[in-house]
């Protein structure tokens, strides 16, 4: 298995999972340190970036399948994400991008969203040249393109853009704010969960292209109350407008902490016997607390 972000947060864990599940791992490390990491957990290393792939897409060739698990610009992920397609054209092997639910956009009160609706936003001309699109239609060029879809609230090994945020905010204005009533619903998955959904679809390349990889719903009420009891803040949890929160947070997460991002996994269970097992977005703030 070849992993491209091998060394990162998430393509860590993917890499971990990989090998706990017996398979040999070839991980992209951009300098000496990331080679040693990696080796040090009995993967392969190679050394290069993104950007210089030709240097060693030879090696990524020979893998039975290459997950993309990076943080690199949007196009140089594609035009990564098209070389690799190029190289993997007519194998039939496994290409898996790691996405975000963002990319729902807004769903507004609909509950338990299934990947349907990804694919239909994928079709829409403003997501033609994204990644998601890329991989989806990898198929047209005989490449097995699975997206795997993170939850809003991925979290684990102390990481995860969205509580990273919320706890920053929090601590720096002693309190964890919510938009309204604050009764958006987010889905939730510890990052090692996503790891293990992420081999199995790897393992068993379903003919389904999109997986939600989501466990359990909170509402962003309830979680302001876990950010406010793991930070000891002194004025726990309140409401704010959805104009006070684009002043102090800014448009990005003023716009999407105002929206529902609840989404279904009953694709994952069914198909590929997903289960998470991972420790609840509560349990594992409150362990490293």
């Amino acid at each position: 298995m070849f992993v491209i972000g091998a060394t990162g947060w998430i393509g860590s864990a993917i890499t971990d999972a990989f090998l706990q599940s017996h398979h040999q791992v070839i991980g992209l490390a951009r300098n000496a340190s990331a080679v040693s990491a990696l080796e040090a957990k009995g993967a392969v290393a190679v050394q290069g970036d993104m950007d210089r792939y030709k240097t060693w897409l030879s090696v990524a060739k020979q893998a039975d399948a290459i997950v993309v698990a990076s943080s690199a610009s949007l196009q140089a992920t594609v035009t990564l994400l098209q070389a690799l397609i190029a190289a993997l054209q007519e194998t039939q092997k496994p290409l898996v991008y790691i996405s975000g639910s963002s990319l729902y956009g807004d769903i507004g009160a609909q509950e338990r969203v299934d990947e349907d609706a990804f694919v239909q936003r994928l079709s829409t001309p403003a997501m033609n040249q994204s990644p998601e699109n890329v991989v989806y239609r990898a198929k047209e060029h005989g490449v097995h393109g699975i997206v795997i879809v993170g939850a809003g609230i991925l979290y684990g090994r102390g990481g995860g853009s969205t509580p990273s945020f919320l706890l920053e905010e929090a601590k720096k204005r002693q309190v964890a704010w919510y938009i309204g009533e604050g009764q958006q619903r987010w889905s939730s998955v510890h990052v090692e969960d996503l790891a293990h959904l992420t081999v199995l679809a790897v393992e068993q390349m379903p003919s389904y292209r999109v997986f939600n990889a989501v466990a359990q719903a909170l509402s962003l009420h309830e979680t302001a109350e876990i950010i406010a009891q793991v930070t000891h803040i002194r004025d726990g949890a309140q409401s704010i407008s959805e104009g006070e929160a684009l002043s102090v947070w800014g448009s990005f997460w003023a716009r999407i902490l105002s929206r529902n991002l609840w989404l279904s996994s009953t694709r994952a269970e069914n198909i590929l016997g997903w289960k998470p097992v991972a420790p609840s977005f509560k349990d594992d703030l409150l362990s490293n607390s």
